[in-house]
């Protein structure tokens, strides 16, 4: 309707994206009581006639979806945001929630957060267990054992996701170690001092002196 003159008609229709209700506005450009201007086809201003009606077309490209994403997407039309956020057992790796926009095009637009299983805390075990339960993602399984000073058999154990949480929970039976009376700890060895010369003074005890140490074997602790 811009650079019409007196007499002219014009359309008034939805943009991409939206779709009209009820039909497109045909005004015209004519003297209407008070002021010149657009006036529709009752005669009426168009400043005080109603628009058309447009609504938003729904967004169906590029809805965000994947393991452990939560999204409220759905339903939203063109102007309309969400938010992408991870789901219960997930956790978002950098930052934070994100922000996504449906487009005219019909298509979601904007960031999406990088999601990965969320990690299960390690239990604090009884005296006596050793575990390989550290740094478990859901869904991954580690085994609690009896250190030496006990004995008993080792347990698996899963990282599940429960009702508020990812958890450490036993597979089948806990884990049960009993007290071993009968055990001996081993004669302690440590790194002689010897004299050395020159440069070699300076030098740090490394991965080889341990192996030469004999302190490399399994049974030993340091």
């Amino acid at each position: 309707c811009r650079m019409k003159t007196f007499g002219e008609t014009c359309l008034a229709f939805c943009g991409a994206g939206y779709e009209v209700q009820g039909g497109p506005k045909v005004f015209t450009c004519d003297v209407a009581p008070g002021s010149a201007g657009f006036v529709n086809q009752s005669g009426i201003q168009a400043v005080r006639a109603a628009p058309p009606s447009c609504r938003g077309l729904p967004c169906t490209s590029k809805q965000p979806n994947g393991l452990g994403v939560f999204e409220d997407c759905d339903g939203k039309v063109t102007g309309e945001t969400c938010t992408v956020s991870a789901d219960l057992g997930y956790e978002i790796k950098f930052g934070g929630p994100t922000t996504l926009t449906c487009e005219a095009s019909g298509s979601f637009t904007g960031p999406l957060p990088v999601i990965v299983p969320a990690t299960c805390e390690a239990p604090e075990w009884d005296v006596g267990i050793g575990s390989t339960c550290r740094n478990k993602s859901l869904g991954m399984d580690c085994w609690a054992y009896c250190l030496r000073t006990h004995y008993g058999k080792p347990k698996r154990y899963d990282c599940r996701l429960s009702a508020f949480a990812v958890t450490i929970e036993k597979a089948g039976d806990d884990v049960n170690c009993t007290l071993n009376t009968s055990y001996v700890p081993a004669p302690s060895r440590r790194l002689q001092p010897r004299e050395l010369e020159g440069p070699e003074v300076l030098r740090p005890c490394d991965a080889l002196s341990v192996v030469q140490a004999g302190l490399d074997e399994t049974r030993f602790d340091h």
